[in-house]
């Protein structure tokens, strides 16, 4: 079929170019005629440039001088030179209009001659364009006939391949239907809050999520990213598949560095193939904050520069990700986690600030990201604002942590009325007072609180419970 396809673009091209060269030399000898013509015309009416000037006017004697003396006769003489005089005068005047006569009368007819010709040439250059126009337009429909015929040969020709391989019949189809079926068999994004996400797949489960990966890369080749709905499943399932390594390396005991690596892979692919979408962004930045969560804390201590290149990696993918959510698309994963990785730096005041930040957005959220990290947030806040009372130095150190303890009471109890008023599924709340009870329990920020603010956050997780 592509010989066919070249054929006919030759073809094509060829009889574009004669047609293109046909219409060159035609004006051509248009403009060359039209310059002809306007010479000759030129030379007609106003005749050639040497030809012989009217005979001068006959000169008249030069009367003498008034000073001579009188001579006998002088009155006759005089009368008979003014005679002479008047007769050339009038016969000068006669010829003069004579010649102005006869050359008006040959400037009007070389005129009518000149627009009578002008008049030929538009008539001829009218009717070439006519000519012009009308071998164009057969030109163009012997083409479109002949592309048609070849479009109906390469038609036949794609019945008889599907007729004679069966396989590649509705490709495209197919290949839609087993990405739909292998979309549905991966973890979508809700199932890989934590570890125990991966943990709970069965070895089955992985090798058919290994099988999967298998599949995608045996039919990438034919052109997956061509339409926006196999984009957005071929998008998800890129995710799935990070999401995927970045478990298995979470929960692996050497921290295994090539499934860090594929993760991060799979995360870029998404990006390449959805710029403008946050999700990907925000996946390669959790990629690299979950690695550096993990090996800060191993012994021997990891170097710091490469520490630092990880928080610094997730930061650039987090800010991306929540400059590319405008309007309605606030992406509340990347604020979560960039605020994380402000905590992690020691600028406590960094993370308050996004956290507030994200929390005056919690309307342009998505159901499944409140659920997912707005319980985090809140409770995340709570937590730095506690930090930040321990940490509370100077002489007004007391008051300041007082300031921050009533802060940090606030934050929660707004959390706690925001998914009590506003939605509907008890995840999130549930999660949020999960996460308090802990902090409270187990020794964490919470726990360093002054007991009446401990007595108040314990009170408003019992209302809840009732």
């Amino acid at each position: 079929m592509s010989d066919d396809l070249r054929r006919l673009r030759k073809t094509f091209w060829t009889r574009k170019n004669a047609e293109r060269g046909l219409f060159l030399v035609c004006a051509g000898v248009l403009v060359l005629m039209a310059e002809i013509t306007v010479n000759a015309a030129r030379s007609w009416a106003f005749g050639a440039a040497g030809s012989p000037q009217a005979s001068a006017a006959p000169r008249t004697a030069k009367p003498a001088s008034g000073n001579q003396p009188p001579n006998q006769g002088t009155t006759a003489a005089h009368d008979a030179i003014g005679s002479q005089v008047d007769d050339a005068k009038k016969e000068l005047e006669a010829r003069i209009d004579a010649d102005r006569k006869d050359a008006n009368e040959r400037i009007e007819e070389k005129t009518a001659a000149t627009k009578e010709l002008l008049d030929k040439l538009i008539t001829l250059v009218g009717v070439y364009s006519v000519i012009l126009g009308i071998t164009a337009f057969v030109s163009v429909k012997y083409a479109r006939d002949e592309a048609g015929a070849q479009i109906e040969i390469f038609r036949k020709k794609i019945e008889e391949i599907e007729q004679n391989f069966p396989e590649f019949s509705r490709l495209d189809e197919r290949i839609h239907r087993l990405m739909c079926a292998m979309e549905l068999r991966m973890p979508s994004e809700s199932d890989w809050n934590d570890d125990e996400s991966f943990r709970a797949l069965t070895e089955e489960e992985r090798q058919d999520i290994l099988n999967n990966e298998a599949t995608i890369t045996a039919i990438s080749a034919f052109a997956l990213d061509r339409s926006p709905s196999m984009r957005a499943r071929l998008f998800s399932i890129y995710g799935a598949f990070a999401r995927f390594y970045v478990s298995r390396h979470n929960t692996s005991p050497d921290l295994s560095e090539p499934d860090y690596i594929r993760a991060l892979s799979y995360a870029s692919k998404a990006i390449e193939l959805s710029p403008e979408k946050t999700g990907g962004h925000r996946l390669r930045g959790a990629i690299y904050l979950s690695r550096y969560e993990r090996l800060r804390k191993i012994d021997p201590p990891v170097d710091g520069d490469k520490l630092k290149h990880l928080l610094e990696s997730a930061e650039l993918n987090f800010a991306e990700a929540i400059s590319k959510g405008t309007g309605d698309q606030v992406d509340a994963g990347a604020y979560y986690n960039q605020s994380l990785a402000r905590y992690y730096e020691g600028d406590l005041a960094g993370a308050v600030t996004i956290s507030r930040r994200l929390v005056g957005l919690r309307s342009k959220i998505s159901t499944m990201h409140r659920e997912k990290y707005l319980p985090g947030i809140y409770l995340n806040l709570g937590c730095f604002l506690a930090s930040l009372a321990q940490s509370a130095t100077g002489h007004k150190r007391e008051k300041v942590k007082k300031q921050f303890e009533v802060e940090v009471v606030q934050a929660l109890t707004a959390g706690v009325e925001d998914f009590r008023g506003t939605v509907t599924l008890d995840g999130g709340l549930t999660h949020l007072k999960k996460g308090i009870k802990k902090e409270l329990l187990a020794g964490g920020d919470l726990s360093q609180l002054s007991t009446a603010h401990k007595e108040e956050l314990e009170a408003l997780i019992k209302n809840e419970t009732a």
